[in-house]
């Protein structure tokens, strides 16, 4: 197998691109079926908005939740090896944001790797319940907010309660969206 063209971010770490991503993930599939295990990958983050709306060039990880974890981490330390890939190149730290799997879709299948990716309104109440102001979350946010046709302040806050329980909302997150509705009147998003 050829390595995929890598790029390289700012920190002289490999990003990676929707086709690098691609290619991991037919290689992953391509071990689970020499150890015939059949896997599933919950992809999240800026991954899931690459794949989902081409929203990036790339990506410097791949949040998600695997299973069965142990064979899933031989076969990421194995592609990591054979594409020169960063350590945490595929982790799984997404986890203290996860509310469940109960809004996600199929994005592709594999003979044995199913891969999910969360539902835009899923993807939109993880990024504000992070409210990562030093990342590629509030254009994430905004993107989200104009693909899923919300409106107001209501809107949004009933799919963020819909995930996860009022004491677990920041105030920064309050903000991020006053913020974000107000520069979206502005513009006349």
């Amino acid at each position: 197998m050829n390595k995929p063209e890598k790029l390289l971010n700012l920190l002289g770490s490999v990003a990676l691109n929707k086709d690098m991503i691609e290619e991991c993930l037919s290689l992953i599939n391509s071990k689970l079926l020499l150890r015939n295990v059949i896997g599933d990958i919950h992809i999240f983050w800026g991954a899931a908005m690459l794949l989902l709306f081409n929203s990036r060039i790339s990506t410097k990880d791949i949040d998600t939740i695997f299973s069965p974890v142990q064979i899933f981490r031989e076969v990421i330390q194995e592609v990591e090896a054979e594409l020169g890939l960063h350590k945490s190149w595929l982790n799984d730290a997404v986890k203290g944001f996860v509310s469940g799997y109960s809004n996600e879709l199929l994005y592709r299948q594999y003979a044995n790797l199913r891969i999910y990716i969360p539902h835009p309104e899923y993807l939109l109440a993880m990024k504000l319940l992070s409210a990562r102001t030093d990342t590629e979350d509030i254009g994430d946010i905004r993107l989200l907010i104009k693909s899923l046709k919300l409106k107001s302040a209501d809107d949004i806050y009933n799919i963020l309660k819909k995930y996860y329980s009022s004491d677990k909302i920041l105030i920064k997150t309050q903000y991020v969206i006053g913020d974000i509705l107000k520069e979206m009147e502005l513009n006349n998003d």
